[in-house]
Formats: C-alpha cells, sequence, structure tokens
C-alpha cells in the first residue's frame, strides 16, 4: 500500500463504542463472492481494529485482504484447516466508509491501538460447532475441534453518544455505515443459501450462510 487513511488521535480515556442489539450475520463464501461483496460496497476502508500494531499499518487494502480470504478459502477446499494466526489479526476488522468513524490510541513507542468510536460494520473469524445432545448449530464458538466457516459480520440497531443520547444506527444519514449492512443483507440474498447439514441421514437447513459457488466443493471441507 502506498498510502495510509491517518486517524484522529484519541486518548486511553476515550471510551469506545457504546452500542447494543447487535444484528449478526454468519457465512462462508467463496472467494469469487467475496469480490463480488466489495464491489457491491463501493468505497469504503479497512482497519484493523483492537489489535497492536505500529504507526500506519492499522489499514489494510481490499486487494490484501481478498489474497488472504482467498487463500483461506482455498485451504478448505484442499482439505486443509486453515491457520488461524494467518488469518485472525486481519478478519478481526472493521469496514467503515469514514475514517471519523474511528480513532487510535498510542500505546507504547511507535505502537497504536485502532479503537470504533461509531457504528461500522465488525467481522470475525468464524467458527461453529454441532451438539449431538440437542441438534443444534451454534455460531461463534470457541474450541479446538469448531468448524472453521468464514466470517461473522456485526452491525449495532443501537448507538449512545458522548451526551448519552441513544441514536438508531440503521438510520442511513445519520450513520453512513449502514448502507454497508443493507448491501451485505442483499449480497446473502443473492449470493448464499440457507446451510443444508446432512446429520444421521437427515437434512437441517442452518441460518448460517453458504455461498452458492461453495456447494460443488464443501464436501471436501476437513471438518465435515
Amino acid at each position: 500500500m502506498t498510502h495510509s487513511t491517518e486517524l484522529r488521535c484519541g486518548s486511553s480515556q476515550e471510551p469506545p463504542l457504546q452500542a447494543s442489539k447487535w444484528l449478526q450475520l454468519q457465512v462462508l463464501a467463496d472467494s469469487q463472492e467475496m469480490e463480488r461483496l466489495f464491489d457491491a460496497f463501493g468505497n469504503f476502508l479497512i482497519f484493523k481494529a483492537g489489535v497492536l500494531c505500529n504507526a500506519g499499518e492499522g489499514e489494510i487494502s481490499k486487494e490484501e485482504f481478498l489474497r488472504l480470504y482467498s487463500n483461506y478459502v482455498d485451504a478448505l477446499k484442499l482439505g486443509q484447516l486453515p491457520d488461524d494466526a494467518l488469518y485472525r489479526q486481519s478478519f478481526s476488522s472493521v469496514f467503515t466508509t469514514d475514517p471519523g468513524n474511528l480513532f487510535q490510541v498510542e500505546v507504547a513507542g511507535n505502537r497504536r491501538i485502532i479503537r470504533v468510536a461509531r457504528p461500522v460494520l465488525q467481522l470475525q473469524m468464524h467458527k461453529m460447532s454441532y451438539s449431538s445432545v440437542d441438534g443444534k448449530f451454534r455460531p461463534m464458538v470457541l474450541g479446538k475441534d469448531c468448524i472453521f466457516w468464514g466470517l461473522q459480520f456485526s452491525y449495532p440497531q443501537l448507538f449512545q453518544d458522548e451526551s448519552k443520547e441513544v441514536y438508531k444506527a440503521l438510520e442511513e444519514e445519520q450513520f453512513p455505515d449502514s448502507k454497508l449492512y443493507r448491501i451485505l443483507q442483499k449480497w446473502l440474498r443473492q449470493e448464499t443459501i440457507p446451510t443444508p447439514f446432512i446429520v444421521d441421514t437427515h437434512q437441517i437447513n442452518v441460518p448460517i450462510r453458504l455461498g452458492k459457488n461453495c456447494v460443488e466443493w464443501i464436501n471436501r471441507h476437513p471438518q465435515l
């Protein structure tokens, strides 16, 4: 990357994002489907959030993110488990159309932590688990036997500002990144399906999404 977006410098006492009633969407998409999502988003920026990084290194280019995501998917296609360490920081990121929604805090020397001030589209590496006790799949579960399943996108419904006034964060004029969430919803409807799992000869359709392009190779997933 030849240019790095400069973020506002804040203090360690400045409160991070005050938000609630999070909307969460989990999806394993093919790399080409992810590229189409980025095209639909238009102009936006990607930053690592909540992790230590050197000054100027908190931003991730779209090309770098898509390269990492493609490598992640390629590992699954080959029947291999992705290496957490290669992807966790970049997948623990935020998408925003306005860098003013973020600020950075100097920690030690030239190190920084990027924090969220106003609603943005937040990401996490997503893993899920299946319980034979109640026959349910659960998203965002930690553990060595949990199933690698793409990304979780999150966006809040409510936001509280410094004056303690509460706003609806899905109103586009005040919170432009709500548009990213709505584009994501539309993309999910067009490009993905509820995941059909076969458990003990019975098909279970799970709300966790699967890209339509993934259907042809998903049986090579090393944990299925």
